[in-house]
Parts: C-alpha cells; structure tokens; sequence
C-alpha cells in the first residue's frame, strides 16, 4: 500500500520527479506521463539522431529507425494539415532539398499559425515535451537550415501550402522500438 501511495504522491507532484520502487523498478513523472523504467536510466521511445541527414524528394529515406517517404502532391490532392490526425503525416511546400536533424541551441522558428519566432527551446518546453526526449525529436529542414516540421508536433510557416502550390506529402514513420 506505501508504494502506491508514493506514486500517487507522485502523480500530484512536479514534472522530473523521481521515486525508486522495489525490484529496481524506477517510476518518473514527466508532465502529463508516467514512465517507468526497471533501470535507473531514461526510458527512450524514440531513436537517437546524431547528425544531419539528406532526404529523398521524392523517395524513402531510412534514418536509424526511422522511414521517411516523400511523394510530390499536385492541388487537388493536398489536404489541409490541421484536419490531419496523424501527427507523423504532414503536406508541405514543395522544396528541393529536405534534411533530417536534432535540435540546436538558439534554433527558432515560426510555427504555423503564428506570425514571430520562437525558440524551439521554448516551443518543447511549452508544448510539455518531456525533456529527455527534446533531443530526440527529428526535425525536417531545407537547404538554408530552416526548421519547416518539428516532427510530430508542428510545421513552420515556411513551410506552409498555398492554394497555387505543388506540395511534398511527408510520412515519417517509427518502424520499431
């Protein structure tokens, strides 16, 4: 019963917050998560990205565990990214050159729907992004560095469809864990 309690206070408790259970079984609280773990060592969903990688446009590209998959889009075939439910598929302006990255310090951009800059610091931290996953959050730039898709989460203004445009379908998909 205590070890249930600890874990409710813990619920009720801060965002990073630890407890150690018994049989090594470590319990963390990250915003809205619980994550448990039967080593004192971060429990990682997602792969790690450790450099820059070119994408195929068009094509599959295939980063660690990661399959990324662009196919060109002509007008009438692109839909709208806000009535999109998978957070791993997302339309964009057509672009050249596409690479895959992690985050770097001062990296800012415009999400879409705003109309100013935010650190992408600020974005993982307002969005309750766990922090041991930040760095594990691809994010899609073109050839001038700029952030276009903080993966799962939002694109960029740069990175927005209009009406006239031919856009590029991105499906970033996790094959496994």
């Amino acid at each position: 019963m205590i070890h249930i309690k600890m874990v409710v206070n813990l619920i009720k408790g801060e965002t990073g917050k630890k407890i150690q259970l018994p049989k090594s079984l470590t319990v963390s609280k990250q915003y809205n998560h619980l994550i448990m773990s039967t080593v004192d060592k971060p429990v990682y969903l997602l792969p790690k990205i450790d450099q820059l990688f070119s994408v195929n446009v068009p094509g599959t590209t295939f980063i660690d565990k990661w399959k990324i998959t662009t196919t060109a889009q002509k007008n009438k075939l692109i839909h709208d990214n806000t009535q999109n439910n998978d957070d791993l598929v997302k339309y964009i302006s057509k672009q050249n050159h596409l690479y895959v990255r992690k985050r770097k310090k001062g990296d800012k951009f415009v999400p879409s729907g705003m109309t100013h800059h935010k650190k992408i610091q600020d974005f993982m931290v307002d969005e309750k992004i766990p922090q041991q996953y930040r760095d594990r959050i691809p994010l899609l730039v073109n050839e001038k560095d700029e952030i276009l898709w903080v993966v799962g989460w939002r694109t960029s203004e740069t990175a927005k469809l209009n009406h006239h445009q031919e856009g590029l379908k991105i499906n970033f998909q996790l094959l496994s864990i």
